[in-house]
């Protein structure tokens, strides 16, 4: 169990820093751009395709850090004034019903497509002409990683341990 965890740590950090770096790149292009634009009276070409790839494996990449962190989008309005053992229970079923969603939307579903992108051969309509299914292959790759996390969370919720929650 020990070299399991470890090797999951391993993946996480790796998305988290491919996550970072993503966003790096995003800014130096962003300075690039504007230096080749406004000095050189240059347009840099297929900027806006690259960075979208890139957004996507900053949402993708980070998605499971964000769950660890406890930063997703939540409203404890309710949850927060239910007792204890109520609230557990909810959150126990939010965390299944999200691992559900990502396993049934974001992972089965988008590697479908990325498959059948892969097997017609889609490209991007750009000069890059970009093979399409790895642009959307980072969907549900980073997608796996989340569930895994949210598998992580639901088992320390259920052991009591939530303290565990916010360590990297």
């Amino acid at each position: 169990m020990k070299i399991l965890n470890r090797f999951y740590q391993g993946i996480f950090n790796l998305a988290t820093g491919i996550s970072v770096a993503a966003l790096i790149a995003i800014v130096l292009m962003i300075v690039a751009v504007v230096i080749t634009r406004y000095v050189f009276s240059y347009s840099l070409r297929n900027f806006d395709e690259i960075v979208g790839y890139l957004v996507v494996v900053i949402v993708y990449g980070g998605a499971a850090y964000t769950q660890r962190r406890d930063m997703h989008i939540r409203v404890p309005i309710v949850v927060d004034e239910l007792p204890d053992g109520i609230r557990k229970g909810f959150e126990i079923a939010t965390e299944i019903a999200a691992l559900i969603f990502v396993l049934v939307v974001f992972i089965w579903l988008t590697f479908s497509v990325s498959f059948q992108s892969y097997q017609v051969g889609n490209i991007s309509n750009s000069s890059l002409e970009t093979p399409m299914w790895i642009p959307q292959m980072i969907v549900p790759l980073g997608s796996a990683i989340f569930a895994v996390e949210i598998i992580r969370q639901i088992i320390l919720l259920i052991t009591k341990r939530n303290q565990g929650k916010t360590t990297s």
